[in-house]
């Protein structure tokens, strides 16, 4: 089993420019434009690299299911793609040291992440008929929290313009890469730091 995740792992790197290859083609030729040129050279390739990406998402499907259940596998990709050396007591304890700091790190930006998620602040313009002492202008500071997404509606009051609706901005896979990226840099980071001290 060791040796077949190994090789899958190997053939989703070293195939990640086939799959580049095909969303970048795809984006300036569709499918029916390459069937249209009749150029059997060409649609054999576009073949190839569509039986490629559907192979490659199985296998990405698979490496994150083995991940979820095997801890040996787990360890040994997170540890590869983290940069996690442990070789001696001395990097056990950097790499302890970084992995509580790291803990810290990411629990402080997960926090800031849920509060400005869950409060709502609204700039809102009033028509001068419901202006009350000659003052347009109403700022609304709400907090909203909800289990499932909804679609949120959009209701216009008659005399109100909106004019800024501050929430998270960020889409939710936006928030997942930056979440990604500040957890191993911060790991990164920190064990460096534990290293030179």
């Amino acid at each position: 089993m060791k040796k077949l995740n190994g090789f899958i792992v190997r053939y989703l790197l070293y195939s990640i420019p086939a799959v580049a290859a095909l969303f970048v083609w795809s984006l300036f030729q569709k499918q029916q434009d390459i069937l249209n040129t009749g150029s059997t050279s060409l649609m054999i390739v576009w073949e190839i690299l569509s039986w490629n990406l559907m192979l490659w998402f199985a296998m990405v499907m698979y490496i994150l299911f083995v991940l979820l259940v095997s801890p040996k596998f787990r360890t040994a990709f997170l540890a590869k793609l983290g940069r996690i050396k442990e070789r001696d007591e001395r990097e056990e304890y950097i790499t302890g040291k970084a992995a509580v700091k790291t803990f810290y790190s990411t629990l402080a930006v997960l926090l800031v992440l849920l509060f400005f998620s869950v409060v709502t602040v609204t700039v809102t313009k009033v028509s001068p008929e419901r202006a009350i002492n000659g003052r347009q202008h109403s700022l609304t500071i709400g907090m909203s929290f909800s289990l499932y997404d909804s679609a949120r509606e959009n209701t216009a009051d008659n005399g109100v313009a909106t004019i800024v609706t501050s929430r998270l901005p960020l889409s939710r896979e936006m928030v997942i890469v930056m979440l990604l990226l500040w957890h191993l840099g911060s790991f990164y980071i920190s064990s460096r730091k534990v290293m030179r001290s």
